[in-house]
């Protein structure tokens, strides 16, 4: 999978392997080498982030999502 992500504040833009929740101070999305890639104001929103990540793969690339 090659997929580029830029951060939520613009400051990274890099290819990730995989993304990932998380949950410290705030509920968040990292990259590669636990990269911040955006903070959100509850889970929901992160997964929802997820969620729209993983149908633009799907419908890109439909055998190499998985």
């Amino acid at each position: 999978m090659e997929l580029w992500i830029r951060s939520q504040s613009k400051e990274t833009f890099e290819q990730v392997k995989s993304i990932s929740y998380y949950y410290h101070d705030k509920h968040t999305i990292l990259g590669n080498s636990f990269c911040i890639l955006g903070k959100y104001q509850t889970k929901d929103r992160c997964l929802e982030i997820i969620d729209e990540i993983q149908k633009l793969l799907l419908s890109a690339n439909p055998k190499e999502a998985f």
